[in-house]
């Protein structure tokens, strides 16, 4: 008869210790601090190392960014790291980067490396603290290749006494906005662009009162823009050899779409997302492309495009390239000398 010896269980409390780092032990360090930025701003600073080149030497610091689970949310350039703007979020709001550096002293001496976690707090706008804010929302979405106007707007001076004016301030994406008045435009731009479809503009805005014109207040604000993807039909082209039958898949960017024959049916028939073509000759001396328009609907979204099925010359193999004519390969003679 066995015995039930039941579940043993047990517990341990684990401490960990966070010690002061020693900037001065003689080993290289990181020494940026931690910093704070208001919501929807971009915040750039310089980073620095508690080291510097021999005097009258040529050394190197090379800073990078290790990936880590805020990565995306920062970039770098040489020395300057850059945040970019983020909305304040009912969440945690600090974000981290990990951030490592190689140092040497001078070219002939060894290489030192180093790391350091950074935290960014993102803080709440206070509108009713009186001053100046750019009321604007900062996030906006555009359908690719179509221009984006928004109106700038502040929290106070919009009578007549007061001027204000708007400027961009200089960025990486500046060149892709205009700015007329208090109207902003995002210039239209492929979603294919490039891979990063967010756009980023940083916006000042100037206010005083006409009657005390040398009161002027400014703040600044970024303003983000992201290209939405056109809703379109990705099938491609088709060949086929002669007397085949084929069915295509027919597929949008955008999942859940449904699909129809637009005007003349010829050769082609639809069920559902199966386009089907009925076999035809290839025709020795005369079109060998078959055309048909396919609209694709999804909500209020539509696309259309004219797919193309090819008949391959059975005299080539399927190389359009050639005629099937018989060609006399060159002969090379060689002129023997005596």
């Amino acid at each position: 008869m066995g015995v039930d010896l039941g579940t043993a269980t047990t517990e341990k409390i684990l401490a960990v210790t966070v010690t002061k780092t020693d900037l001065n032990d003689g080993e290289l360090h990181i020494t940026t601090a931690n910093f704070n930025v208001p919501e929807n701003k971009n915040k750039t600073i310089r980073l620095a190392i508690n080291k510097s080149a021999d005097f009258g030497q040529i050394g190197y610091r090379f800073f990078t960014i290790v990936d880590g689970l805020d990565a995306s949310k920062f970039t770098l350039k040489g020395r300057e790291l850059t945040f970019k703007a983020t909305a304040f979020k009912a969440r945690n709001n600090t974000y981290h980067v990990n951030i490592k550096v190689r140092f040497k002293k001078t070219v002939f001496s060894r290489k030192e490396t180093a790391e350091i976690t950074l935290s960014v707090t993102v803080t709440k706008t206070n509108f009713n603290d009186e001053k100046l804010h750019i009321t604007t929302a900062s996030n906006f979405s555009t359908p690719e290749n179509t221009d984006k106007t928004i109106e700038l707007t502040l929290n106070k001076g919009n009578t007549p006494d007061y001027k204000r004016t708007f400027a961009i301030l200089d960025g990486a994406d500046a060149n892709k906005f205009t700015l007329a008045g208090n109207k902003l435009t995002f210039i239209a731009t492929a979603f294919e662009a490039r891979s990063d479809v967010t756009y980023h503009v940083n916006i000042k805005a100037t206010l005083n009162a006409k009657i005390l014109p040398d009161i002027i207040e400014t703040t600044e604000k970024t303003i983000t823009v992201t290209v939405d993807e056109a809703f379109r039909i990705t099938t491609a082209n088709v060949s086929i050899p002669e007397h085949t039958n084929r069915t295509i898949t027919l597929a949008t960017n955008k999942d859940g779409a449904s699909f129809t024959i637009v005007g003349n049916k010829g050769k082609f028939s639809l069920s559902g997302t199966a386009l089907t073509f009925e076999g035809a000759d290839f025709k020795d001396h005369g079109d060998n492309n078959y055309h048909v328009k396919i609209k694709a609907t999804k909500g209020n979204e539509t696309a259309e495009k004219t797919l193309t099925v090819t008949i391959d010359n059975p005299n080539t193999g399927g190389n359009p390239d050639d005629d099937g004519d018989f060609i006399l390969p060159q002969l090379m003679f060689l002129r023997l000398n005596r």
